[in-house]
């Protein structure tokens, strides 16, 4: 089904990720859906965007325009951009490699923080859907977009996070790491194995979310599109996975770039979002699908059997065996 898209009185608010209140701001969704939160693109929104410390030019190839926090909020992705233009330089060269293997790609980046792969993948004219749970993150994306002249026929952003069902969920804070916020289930405290950020019982004061599934994202794309998937949020990855598996059974997906060392290393917690039965899961999936693993860093191509047991990695993307390899196997 396609909704029909139009401004919408529906508003939410937003924090300082330092934790201190402000008043609340108005952001207008475009759209009339209960769950998907779509961004009007093209309208500035000041107060989601009062961290912006400025906005660079990346070295990558393509540039692009990205607008970054001050360092001391952001001391690993607005501080590498800053000093050398390129965020996870061992997975910015592949990543492009697999867009440019598929001129007629979407890609759909879940957790897409400030926009990196999102608007590395417009700049090379890559239709987008950028889902991103973080108000103020997003005003870093819409302020990039609007600098980057890209219009809404070429990149979606949602305000929105992803998950293996449809819930309530807030958001945790972490005052210099903006790329180290996950969600959580209202009511339950932090992540096990974490560091608590709030002693406010049941996430009382925090933002409200909507959780969707990434094949609720099936509405943005086209029947013919192939599909590249990014996903890297804190641990849940799996879940992700998850809620995605009409969309993985209806397109050519041939790669799916996925964060991989939080999700394994909280596997065994008590309230892991991705413990070792989902892990295997996932990977039972990924291999029915005909998919193989790879290790971004030295391209060593990865044992399934051994996902949730000896894969102590950062990083991995899921090849089709149809698709073209982008890195020398090991």
């Amino acid at each position: 089904m396609m909704y029909n898209l139009f401004l919408s009185p529906l508003w939410t608010q937003w924090r300082h990720p330092a934790g201190d209140s402000a008043n609340p701001t108005p952001l207008p969704w475009l759209s009339n859906d209960e769950h998907l939160h779509v961004v009007n693109t093209s309208r500035s929104y000041e107060a989601a965007e009062s961290t912006i410390s400025s906005c660079v030019n990346t070295r990558t190839e393509p540039t692009f325009a990205i607008c970054i926090y001050p360092i001391n909020m952001d001391v690993y992705i607005s501080k590498a951009l800053l000093s050398d233009g390129v965020w996870e330089p061992y997975i910015t060269p592949l990543f492009v490699k697999a867009l440019r293997n598929y001129p007629d790609a979407t890609v759909i980046d879940i957790g897409a923080n400030i926009g990196y792969y999102s608007l590395l993948s417009a700049a090379i004219g890559r239709r987008v859907v950028a889902v991103e749970p973080s108000i103020i993150n997003v005003g870093h994306i819409l302020k990039a977009i609007r600098m980057m002249g890209v219009g809404p026929s070429l990149i979606t952003v949602l305000h929105n996070a992803v998950l293996n069902s449809r819930q309530k969920v807030t958001l945790t804070s972490n005052p210099d790491n903006q790329g180290g916020l996950w969600v959580q289930p209202i009511g339950e405290r932090e992540q096990p194995g974490s560091q608590p950020t709030s002693d406010i019982p049941n996430n009382s004061s925090k933002p409200i979310i909507d959780a969707v599934l990434m094949d609720d994202l099936l509405t943005f794309l086209t029947p013919e599109r192939t599909v590249i998937i990014k996903v890297d949020i804190e641990g849940f990855e799996c879940q992700a996975i998850a809620g995605a598996i009409k969309l993985l059974h209806t397109y050519y997906v041939p790669y799916v770039f996925m964060e991989w060392g939080k999700m394994f290393k909280l596997r065994h917690q008590v309230r892991s979002a991705c413990p070792v039965t989902a892990i295997k899961d996932m990977t039972d999936l990924f291999t029915k699908l005909d998919y193989v693993a790879v290790e971004v860093r030295t391209g060593f191509v990865l044992d399934s059997s051994r996902s949730s047991t000896k894969w102590k990695i950062g990083d991995v993307y899921w090849r089709h065996r149809t698709a073209p390899e982008i890195q020398r196997r090991y």
